[in-house]
């Protein structure tokens, strides 16, 4: 028993270890390769829901990269939206934003409503890109993402997301630890089989080849279902470090962070079935380590369990170093600071992550959703009325 217990933990220790090394050389690579100097004209959509505090300086610093040709296309679910004066001011005051409202969905999520609106504006743009509302995008940011795509064997590139800890929240910490240094490490690589739609970017001729449009007309999730439909055509998404981009965790209560872990994981049973069950296999060396202090208080009294007991709990240690680690490969020192947080950390994603095998529903915003599979998603519930009788938006600023 001690014996499997040590090689099982020898063997999580090496895995992590090669995972904040490929990372690390990942990014060398990237940072040594200069850009292509493919730059074609580009239309960033931006699916937009309330109002981040900063959402006037993030989105200008869309509408200033340093890129040259490119808009910017906002949309929301309605002029009621608490973005909608901030974006018109912003559309008002700058010759390269349009700012549009979709309506309730009735076959889609809003976040996919809204991005389809806006694809309604593109003209003549060569290139779709696709950004959050909350998210801190840098000058370089869209050149970075756009570089790649005129690689033959390339259907899209993306990039990834950063959860930043605002304020005094505990969760908020624990969430932003755990996410960083147990999921964005995945990312390390040119073939992946996910994207992310904050940082994600294609060519039209791909878009429109693949029917992505009309694919998205029935999902919750526009990245995942873009990023299954290119890995079936076995065309390749690459992840661009540069587009690894700084987002808030926006409500630090213990229910939002548990929620919204549900729902990615939901999402990714449902579009991603293969993450979704090595996911499920990677719980099992945690769930141990979870339990490892109960096997040490028991081993009082049964002191055969004792060396199992503490093997198992090296394995906090073990990703806490190697966490740390991978917060400074990648520059963000300032999350290695969370590392003491790892064992609540594991507790909230293992909750997540086992409340996801139970269910496909899960609430995103103001909306409930069903998942009933990946080409059809059912939404059951709204504030206001019922959801079949909305009216598709057609106001444009």
């Amino acid at each position: 028993m001690i014996r499997i217990v040590a090689v099982l933990v020898v063997l999580y220790a090496t895995w992590r270890i090669f995972l904040v090394f490929q990372m690390w050389l990942y990014v060398r690579r990237s940072q040594s390769r200069p850009l292509s100097g493919y730059a074609p004209r580009a239309a960033v959509i931006v699916p937009c829901w309330e109002a981040h505090p900063d959402l006037e300086v993030r989105m200008r610093a869309l509408l200033e990269q340093d890129y040259p040709d490119h808009r910017v296309i906002f949309a929301t679910g309605s002029s009621e939206d608490p973005a909608w004066p901030i974006l018109k001011r912003l559309a008002g005051q700058h010759p390269k934003a349009t700012l549009v409202t979709s309506g309730r969905p009735t076959t889609c999520s809003q976040k996919v409503h809204n991005s389809l609106r806006a694809l309604q504006e593109v003209g003549d743009a060569e290139v779709y890109v696709f950004a959050d509302s909350d998210a801190e995008y840098p000058p370089t940011w869209l050149k970075h993402l756009v570089s790649l795509l005129d690689e033959p064997e390339v259907g899209a590139t993306t990039g990834c997301f950063w959860w930043e800890a605002t304020g005094r929240s505990l969760w908020a910490r624990v969430l932003a630890w755990g996410f960083n240094t147990q999921i964005v490490p995945f990312f390390a690589g040119e073939a992946l089989t996910f994207a992310w739609g904050g940082s994600m970017a294609i060519k039209a001729t791909t878009f429109e080849e693949m029917g992505i449009a009309e694919i998205w007309q029935n999902v919750a999730y526009d990245d995942l279902t873009l990023a299954a439909t290119l890995s079936r055509k076995k065309l390749k998404i690459p992840f661009v470090p540069e587009a690894l981009v700084n987002v808030p965790v926006s409500d630090g209560r213990p229910s939002w962070c548990l929620n919204w872990l549900k729902r990615e994981m939901v999402a990714g049973k449902v579009y991603n079935p293969g993450m979704y069950r090595l996911a499920l296999l990677l719980t099992v060396p945690l769930a141990m380590m979870v339990m490892s202090p109960l096997i040490l208080l028991v081993s009082s009294f049964m002191p055969g369990l004792r060396p199992v007991g503490l093997l198992l709990f090296s394995i906090l240690p073990i990703r806490m170093i190697t966490g740390a680690l991978f917060c400074l490969a990648v520059g963000r020192p300032k999350t290695a600071l969370y590392a003491p947080l790892d064992y609540l950390g594991v507790v909230l994603g293992l909750v997540g992550t086992y409340l996801s095998i139970f269910t496909r529903r899960f609430t995103w915003g103001d909306l409930t959703y069903v998942l009933v599979s990946p080409q059809e998603t059912r939404l059951i519930g709204a504030p206001g009325g019922v959801l079949s009788g909305s009216k598709r938006g057609d106001t444009s600023v």
